[in-house]
């Protein structure tokens, strides 16, 4: 039996539904067209934890925030599976495989952090998705000096002010082939912190701008670097390797592009 009725104007900009009925058991959303079983009981979004930017504690998610209020939610790493059904990651950014909209993302080794509105803007059923992977208690500050400056500060000099990375990625995201052949093939670049995903990450990088790293002057050692991570040669790499090749690797890559 059908218990509330709600009109919920807010969700319409997504996903063009009318109304909805909210049972016990599910949520049922209706427009002119169809009906669709949408959201399993559960998946309610106060159960999303912000860490608020101004009161400097964990809060529930505040689906109405304004633009002035900065939240940020942290989820494990394992949740990129789910952000990756709707967007690509360069680097700093997601984006849309619908609309191509750009937003702000911080990765670290054990979690990744999106903005409170980011998250607001989401498809309903990819925040269902992300809830479980939601973390807390984590002590500020969790971010990236990058990242305080960008959203935080609003310095524009942080994309070529912040490493390699984050400067080949700034290029790439401008480029409209590149992301337009990120979201055909369902590519994204992403930090890497292992050595599978620094494999990963060169083999997507080379391909993305057309890298010719054989036929160049580069010395052979770092060639035969370069070739092992595109083929995946199984090497043992220490997490300051690591560092050191995904700094390398954007360093040609940003090369690349400026030719």
């Amino acid at each position: 039996m059908l218990t509330q009725q709600y009109r919920l104007s807010d969700l319409t900009n997504e996903l063009n539904f009318s109304f909805c009925f909210i049972h016990e058991d599910y949520m049922l959303f209706c427009n002119r067209a169809y009906y669709l079983r949408l959201l399993a009981r559960g998946g309610d979004m106060s159960n999303v934890k912000v860490f608020d930017l101004r009161s400097r504690i964990y809060r529930d998610n505040d689906p109405d925030i304004d633009d002035d209020t900065i939240g940020f939610i942290l989820f494990k790493p394992q949740a990129i599976q789910e952000l990756t059904k709707y967007y690509v990651v360069c680097g700093h950014t997601i984006i849309g495989k619908s609309k191509q909209l750009q937003y702000p993302i911080d990765i670290h080794k054990n979690y990744f952090i999106l903005l409170e509105s980011t998250f607001n803007y989401f498809p309903l059923e990819l925040k269902d998705s992300l809830i479980e992977f939601n973390i807390s208690g984590i002590e500020a500050p969790f971010w990236s000096k990058f990242f305080a400056e960008w959203v935080i500060l609003g310095d524009w000099d942080c994309f070529t002010n912040n490493g390699t990375f984050i400067e080949m990625c700034s290029i790439l995201t401008q480029n409209e082939r590149i992301v337009s052949q990120m979201i055909a093939e369902n590519l994204s670049l992403i930090h890497p912190f292992t050595y599978d995903e620094l494999c990963d990450f060169t083999r997507f990088s080379i391909y993305l701008t057309g890298t010719d790293y054989i036929n160049t002057e580069y010395v052979e050692e770092f060639k035969y670097l370069i070739d092992a991570l595109v083929h995946h040669y199984r090497i043992n790499y220490s997490d300051s390797e690591i560092e050191l090749y995904t700094h390398q690797v954007s360093t040609i890559i940003i090369k690349q592009m400026e030719e």
